[in-house]
């Protein structure tokens, strides 16, 4: 099965973490062999890649600690201005 994520900037990463936060506690996430991603997706799914990785589930499992490991980081990450952090930071 694959999972494909589509653009939108963090808004659309945003989205997606809540669809496979969703998918995770359906018990389907860990069905997904394959992702496919476009921007804002490419964030989310980069992000799952070095969250997860070799932890995935598989079958039916669901990961029991997606808030604390996959979800809350990522919202830290979201809240950080990437934009205007160097300007600031000097």
């Amino acid at each position: 099965m694959a999972l494909r994520l589509s653009g939108g900037g963090y808004r659309a990463a945003l989205f997606h973490l809540g669809a496979v936060r969703r998918l995770n506690e359906l018990g389907v996430l860990g069905k997904v062999d394959t992702i496919t991603s476009v921007s804002g997706g490419s964030i989310l799914a980069a992000h799952l890649a070095t969250t997860i990785g070799s932890r995935w589930p598989t079958g039916d499992e669901v990961l029991p600690d997606f808030d604390t490991t996959v979800a809350k980081p990522f919202h830290r990450m979201a809240n950080r201005n990437i934009r205007t952090w160097p300007v600031h930071s000097g």
